[in-house]
């Protein structure tokens, strides 16, 4: 799964961000978090922000559109635990990111 692929693959109806989310989810269940997942955003939580997202008419404003992407664990994302003191990241970038992806995961990098 890369970014081109995915990209490629919502232009022609192949895949939606909420099977690619699915596909995700069901991965890390089968691997386990393992130490690359530190926490998980709620799969719920996720999907309806999917679902929101192919809602959407003009997807174009989005360039990330479904684009799952990681926040590494020191990164202050309000509803998940900080891992590390970097106050000082707040939600400004998590903000943008969403805005333009609507896709998040956690974890450590």
């Amino acid at each position: 799964m890369d970014i081109a692929s995915l990209e490629l693959s919502y232009r022609n109806k192949e895949t939606t961000p909420t099977k690619v989310l699915r596909e995700i989810y069901a991965a890390i269940r089968a691997q386990g978090e393992r130490p690359v997942w530190i926490a998980v955003v709620d799969e719920e939580l996720n999907l309806k922000q999917a679902k929101r997202l192919e809602r959407m008419e003009d997807k174009s404003k989005l360039p990330l559109y479904g684009i799952p992407f990681a926040v590494k664990d020191n990164f202050d994302v309000a509803g998940c635990r900080l891992l590390r003191a970097v106050r000082h990241l707040r939600m400004k970038l998590m903000r943008r990111l969403t805005r333009f992806s609507g896709c998040w995961m956690r974890g450590r990098f």
